[in-house]
């Protein structure tokens, strides 16, 4: 964090919190959102406050290009917050540069780890926006016992509580039209797409998306090659269909030894003819702002909720095995399929034009 920050104005602040290019772009969204339909009833000094400890070259390098679609008077790097033993400073730092009576507004994705949980409580006085993790997955993990939630508001492009009585904590819930989204994206996409190898564009009717967890890294495999393995099992009998696949990793997957990825693009390479698209910029830039999604015939989803990022995109149809969840060393709640996803959405988008921002019922998961 700079320590000769000099703010540029007497309005008051407004942080704007991430920790990688899609909460960015969300985050961005939804403040493009509010200004155009005038929900702000007053004027901020914007800063972008970026933490995350699997940082590379090309991942800041595509973040100061999304950043430049808003207005920031300054990006802070808040890393040394997700470091136990720095953190007192980088907390001093913090309220140094953005004196607690200056600021007025934080967006943040979530209420715990960090550097949520540093800048919620250096800030408690100001107006919170949780704007959701991926498209607006909420987890709110300070409410737990019917505990008030310290966001007085949450605004995601698709609002989606990860816990039931989640939106009941929060004064008002809001979402964004899915026309104006699509519309955004593909005007970003026009400029960030270009980034993009040629080589690693999708130009062809058979292909695949492929996006991968990080399960070994995560505890549920002891090596990446079980883990590999695991994934290889899913998708061999579908990945043949393809003459091109875009493996798309979780972008904190190192891809080192560490990365099952790399153990079943070896064993895809080694035991079919289908072309890998995959390279350090494909994977960390956002799948929705990839040029040619709506050339892919197929998303093949193992262990991850991308499938709403193919939905913006023109993507036709996913496959989400179903047993996936099922195989996993430790069992979690079954995935829904693609189908089932998309009508969870539109039964949202309901509820928020009619008004009903309550929480999801559980039969509507089934």
């Amino acid at each position: 964090m700079s320590l000769s920050l000099r703010l540029k104005t007497k309005k008051k602040i407004r942080l704007v919190v991430c920790q990688g290019p899609l909460q960015l772009l969300v985050a961005i969204f939804v403040l493009e959102f509010r200004r155009e339909k005038k929900i702000e009833d007053q004027e901020w000094e914007d800063y972008l406050l970026i933490g995350e400890s699997y940082g590379s070259q090309e991942l800041e390098i595509l973040v100061r290009e999304i950043s430049k679609i808003w207005c920031f008077s300054g990006i802070i790097d808040i890393r040394d917050l997700s470091n136990a033993e720095k953190r007192d400073k980088a907390v001093r730092m913090l309220r140094r540069n953005f004196p607690p009576r200056r600021v007025g507004c934080t967006l943040c994705s979530r209420d715990f780890t960090e550097p949520y949980e540093s800048i919620l409580s250096c800030y408690a006085n100001a107006y919170h926006i949780c704007y959701g993790d991926g498209w607006g997955k909420i987890d709110l993990g300070k409410i737990r016992g019917g505990a008030a939630s310290i966001f007085n508001e949450i605004f995601a492009p698709v609002p989606i509580e990860s816990d039931e009585g989640i939106f009941d904590s929060v004064r008002s819930v809001s979402a964004i039209p899915i026309p104006w989204l699509r519309n955004r994206i593909s005007k970003v996409k026009a400029g960030i797409g270009q980034r993009i190898p040629e080589t690693d564009r999708l130009e062809q009717e058979s292909s695949a998306v492929l996006t991968p967890a990080i399960l070994h890294r995560s505890g549920f495999f002891s090596s990446a090659k079980d883990e590999g393995n695991f994934y290889w099992e899913l998708i061999k009998e579908d990945v043949t269909k393809f003459d091109a696949l875009l493996i798309k990793p979780h972008p904190r997957d190192l891809l080192d030894y560490t990365s099952g990825v790399l153990q079943l693009r070896t064993r895809i390479e080694n035991e079919t003819n289908v072309r890998i698209i995959m390279s350090n910029v494909t994977s960390v830039l956002p799948l929705v702002l990839h040029d040619g999604l709506e050339h892919v015939g197929c998303h093949l989803s193992l262990v991850s909720s991308s499938v709403i990022d193919s939905w913006f995109g023109g993507v036709k149809a996913a496959v989400i095995p179903v047993n996936q969840y099922h195989a996993l060393p430790n069992h979690q709640k079954p995935n829904q399929s693609f189908s089932e996803y998309l009508r969870l959405l539109e039964y949202w988008y309901r509820g928020v034009a009619s008004g009903k921002c309550g929480p999801f019922l559980a039969e509507e998961w089934k």
